[in-house]
């Protein structure tokens, strides 16, 4: 079962909170389009890890680090699954 890890991202106005795949470059954002998928939940359990670890630089208006979220690709909300 593949598995992504979808990131919140928690912004100074609250009605602008958002959910992405994480370390995903969409073509839109000059990416190769692919998000990183993971065939195990294990494998997705390090990549979160190296996530959590790393440093990370908060958006504009961000006011920190977004909680991060390991799903299945079946579970993604429908803005996110028609996209991969």
């Amino acid at each position: 079962m593949p598995y992504v890890i979808t990131a919140r991202h928690h912004m100074l106005a609250p009605a602008k909170n958002m959910t992405d795949v994480a370390g995903w470059d969409s073509d839109a954002r000059g990416g190769n389009g692919a998000p990183p998928i993971y065939q195990s939940r294990p494998e997705a359990v390090a990549a979160l890890a190296a996530l959590e670890s790393d440093v990370y630089y908060t958006r504009h208006g961000e006011s920190g680090r977004p909680s991060y979220r390991i799903r299945t690709v079946a579970s993604l909300p429908a803005y996110l699954a028609l996209e991969i």
